[in-house]
């Protein structure tokens, strides 16, 4: 057996088409990404990293089937470009998925929430919807997934949603809620992955909420030009809200701890210190909308752990808030 024989298909002809021998992005390959928005800070090893995610998991970034989004990360002092799946994506590999195990999925209609907990199967309205929820059916199972439109929107420094949360916010909670139905459903392909309209709120520009003291320290270090030092400040205070979360999730041994993380970060993480600026800050979301809590090995009975489904829950109960 030769090394390729496990790689997919090549996805198509032509010059953009990512061939399962390439090792890096040629030329042509390269322009299209920089238009969107990969630019010169993107590092050779973050591009082969994308490039083999692409082959393994047969989707084409040209086709905004995954993205390779920069954001800044303090303790790098660069922007650091991380791959995510768009909703398209998620739609491709649940479809394979099916098709290889012979399984028949099929989705409810879309259920939209306002301010009052009513449901609405259309949205109508000028006002964004408070939460969304989807259902996919698995062989006949139901896996829900349900967003609240203020835990995802992407903001400005005003406190005003941006682009498509502003013009289309029905639709991109929609996306939300898709995604983490379709990982409910197919946790064996998508666990660990996140859509690209999941992680916009990252760069949320509205001024994020800090500790005072802890504050203060940072800026007074950063004036004294001891940038480590306050970048450590910043980490320790990250690893801290993660301690709590995980506390408040019920999820205390250290050893489960760092599977979780492991799972949020999607890569083997051996101690928090390992964890970047950017996967803290994407386990602290996953912590906060309580991904993976419904699986093993943090599965635990309802009575143990009330915090589980509850949010579905709440969405499915007559009437009741989202």
């Amino acid at each position: 057996m030769t090394v390729t024989d496990n790689l997919p298909a090549v996805q198509g002809s032509g010059a953009l088409a990512i061939q399962p021998t390439q090792s890096m992005f040629n030329a042509e390959q390269r322009a299209v990404l920089a238009s969107m928005g990969v630019d010169h800070e993107c590092t050779n090893a973050e591009l082969a990293g994308f490039i083999h995610l692409c082959q393994r998991r047969d989707l084409d970034p040209f086709l905004k089937q995954v993205y390779l989004i920069g954001r800044y990360d303090k303790r790098a002092g660069r922007k650091v470009f991380t791959p995510q799946t768009g909703i398209d994506g998620f739609r491709v590999i649940a479809r394979r998925a099916a098709d290889k195990s012979g399984i028949d999925y099929e989705y409810e209609d879309t259920v939209w929430f306002d301010a009052d907990g009513a449901q609405h199967e259309v949205w109508l309205t000028e006002q964004p919807p408070v939460a969304a929820k989807v259902v996919v059916l698995r062989n006949g199972k139901r896996f829900s997934g349900v967003a609240r439109f203020a835990a995802y929107v992407d903001r400005d420094r005003d406190g005003n949603p941006k682009a498509l949360w502003k013009t289309s916010p029905d639709g991109q909670i929609e996306k939300c809620a898709e995604a983490k139905a379709l990982r409910r459903a197919f946790p064996e392909d998508l666990g660990g992955m996140y859509s690209d309209v999941e992680m916009e709120h990252l760069d949320d520009e509205t001024p994020r909420e800090t500790i005072q003291g802890q504050t203060i320290r940072e800026t007074v270090a950063a004036q004294n030009g001891d940038a480590e030092q306050a970048d450590g400040m910043s980490a320790k205070r990250q690893r801290n809200q993660i301690v709590l979360l995980l506390s408040k999730n019920g999820i205390t041994s250290p050893d489960l701890a760092l599977v979780y993380m492991s799972k949020a970060a999607d890569r083997e993480i051996a101690k928090p210190e390992d964890l970047t600026g950017a996967e803290a800050a994407q386990v602290m979301v996953a912590l906060n909308r309580g991904d993976f809590l419904d699986e093993p090995p943090f599965t635990r009975s309802a009575e143990d752990n009330p915090l589980d489904h509850s949010e579905d829950e709440a969405a499915d109960s007559e009437g009741g808030q989202s």
